[in-house]
C-alpha cells in the first residue's frame, strides 16, 4: 500500500553492505528515514556537510556499527489523498506509538486523529486515540512542530463545503 499514512505505505525494508563494518546477517529495528540517508552515507565515508547546509536527517551510522540509533522519532506528511482515498495526513512515531492526523478529516473538516500501539498491532487495525487522548496530544504537539519546523503547506477547510450535498451519479 505505496502513498498511504499507513505502515504498509511507509514501512519499507532497508538492506546495508558495508564490508569490514556492518555485521553479515545483522538486523536491527531502528527508525530510519529517507532524509537519514545523506548523512548516513558523509559519515560513512568520512566527509561533513557544508558548513551553512541544514540537514533534515541525522546520521545512523551507529545503528549501521550495531550501536543504538540516533532517531526515536520519526514523521512523514503525505498531503495529498492517497492510495486508499484516507485523506491528506500526517503521522508521527515515537517508540511503539504512532499518531495519524488526517487533515480535515471529520465531516465538519476539523483534524481526525487514530493512534495505533505498532508493537502490539502493526496492521493498525485498532484505533487507541479515544482511549488515549493524552498520548494524542503529546504526539499531536510533536507533529504540529515538526509540520511548522519544516514549512508545511498544509491542507485547509473548504468555506464552500456542504457534507449534505449529494455526490453527482456516474
Amino acid at each position: 500500500g505505496k502513498s498511504s499514512v499507513y505502515d504498509g505505505g511507509t514501512r519499507v525494508p532497508l538492506a546495508i553492505i558495508w564490508p569490514g563494518h556492518t555485521k553479515p546477517g545483522s538486523r536491527t529495528d531502528a527508525l530510519f528515514n529517507l532524509v537519514d540517508s545523506y548523512p548516513t552515507l558523509l559519515e560513512m565515508v568520512g566527509l561533513s556537510s557544508k558548513r551553512d547546509q541544514i540537514l533534515d536527517g541525522v546520521s545512523q551510522t551507529p545503528v549501521l556499527l550495531g550501536k543504538p540509533g540516533r532517531r526515536d522519532t520519526n514523521f512523514c506528511f503525505v498531503p495529498y489523498p492517497g492510495r486508499d482515498n484516507a485523506g491528506p495526513g500526517a503521522w508521527v512515531r515515537k517508540g511503539d506509538w504512532k499518531l495519524i492526523r488526517f487533515f480535515c478529516g471529520n465531516p465538519d473538516q476539523s483534524d481526525r486523529y487514530e493512534l495505533y500501539n505498532l508493537k502490539d498491532d502493526v496492521g493498525e487495525t485498532r484505533d487507541l486515540a479515544p482511549d488515549r487522548p493524552r498520548l494524542v496530544a503529546e504526539l499531536d504537539a510533536l507533529l504540529r512542530r515538526h509540520l511548522e519546523d519544516t514549512h508545511a503547506v498544509l491542507p485547509v477547510k473548504n468555506p464552500q463545503y456542504d457534507p449534505q450535498a449529494k455526490q453527482p451519479e456516474r
